[in-house]
């Protein structure tokens, strides 16, 4: 079986490692992966083990890729085309028009917001497209409300790599975080919890309501010495910075910016914020599990179905600042709790978001495909 893997991203985030991922895994299957990413892109940088076409342009109106698309998939006898992004779906079903023997399969990472699909959205009802992975249920719920046949739909959880977070000791990445922000000009003690968030600074993260928590917590008496940390950049980094430097908070908080080893610092963090408005699944937070995080989080999308209340971590409904503070003061207070949490979370990723799961569960969707 040769699977072609499609996207159109320039850079390198959390859906493309999840490619890579899966990628590997399915060579255990005598699966052979090929790859076509935009010229310049992350993924034509970092994918150097397996055959990959940079395409030309990633915009969908440019009919060069598809020729470029169709010539490589001659070659190389491909199978199944997976789409692993918006524009990667416009790609591919452009090429399967042209190719009708192709098995098509769209990877779904993220849910729409509006409630009707708009002109450019109605290629999801499209027939041609043979299987919709959907990374939650939340996902898959909002592509069935949405008309795509429920036949369609697979709900595979992504994947996350618990070996990377148990590199170190959660004490040396404690210690680690805490350098960070001793370098800021923070000098605290070694029993200082961290409360920490890892996104993209866009607004669907929330981030803003988060900074308004933390302003809301610093009025509370009596809680244990805390600090800040958020990591992370995009377009609303620099107003963040400035709403920051506003509100002059007497409390030790650092903007990381971008890190490359988000392992590290998650893993050296006591509480994980994910103050996300809206969300397909949540990835990041499913590694601050991993991580062996007290993980505080919105209920946007997919993250209900792995924060679960006082069993796997604290929830709070989207927006609602106030609940959000008092998750944050119970995780500060309450030790025995937050331990709890953490450990509870981790068994939970353990056993249900393994790379072994999520490749075992594409590999059976492929097959299931295949013999239609």
């Amino acid at each position: 079986m040769n699977v072609l893997h499609i996207g159109t991203e320039s850079s390198w985030r959390g859906g493309e490692n999840q490619v890579q991922l899966l990628a590997n895994g399915l060579k255990n299957f005598g699966v052979k992966s090929f790859f076509s990413y935009p010229e310049g892109s992350e993924a034509v940088h970092r994918i150097k083990t397996d055959p990959i076409l940079p395409l030309i342009n990633s915009l969908a109106i440019d009919y060069r890729p598809i020729k470029q698309l169709e010539e490589f998939v001659h070659n190389h006898e491909i199978d199944i085309l997976h789409a692993h992004s918006s524009g990667a779906h416009s790609f591919a079903l452009k090429l399967k028009k042209r190719l009708p023997h192709l098995k098509l399969v769209v990877h779904r990472r993220v849910a729409f917001k509006k409630r009707h699909f708009n002109f450019s959205q109605k290629k999801y009802l499209s027939p041609l497209i043979d299987a919709y992975i959907a990374i939650s249920e939340a996902v898959r719920e909002n592509l069935i409300d949405r008309g795509v046949s429920s036949n369609k739909v697979y709900t595979i959880p992504s994947a996350v790599q618990i070996e990377q977070f148990q590199l170190h000791s959660k004490a040396e990445n404690h210690h680690f975080n805490l350098f960070e922000l001793s370098k800021a000009g923070y000098d605290l003690p070694n029993n200082t919890l961290l409360i920490g968030t890892a996104s993209a600074f866009t607004k669907e993260k929330g981030l803003t309501h988060f900074v308004s928590a933390i302003e809301n917590l610093q009025k509370i008496k009596n809680l244990p010495r805390y600090a800040v940390l958020m990591a992370g950049t995009g377009e609303l980094f620099d107003a963040i910075k400035k709403e920051l430097a506003q509100k002059n908070l007497n409390i030790p908080f650092l903007l990381l910016g971008y890190k490359e080893d988000i392992a590290t610092y998650l893993s050296g963090l006591d509480i994980f914020v994910m103050p996300s408005l809206y969300e397909g699944l949540g990835s990041v937070a499913l590694e601050a599990l991993a991580a062996e995080c007290c993980v505080v989080s919105s209920d946007a999308g997919g993250l209900k179905e792995f924060i679960i209340e006082h069993e796997t971590g604290l929830i709070y409904p989207v927006s609602n600042i106030e609940k959000l503070t008092q998750q944050l003061q119970l995780a500060l207070t309450d030790e025995t709790l937050r331990k709890r949490l953490a450990k509870n979370g981790l068994s939970l990723v353990e056993k249900k978001y393994s790379v072994n799961s999520m490749v075992n569960s594409c590999w059976s969707v492929y097959q299931q495909v295949l013999r239609k």
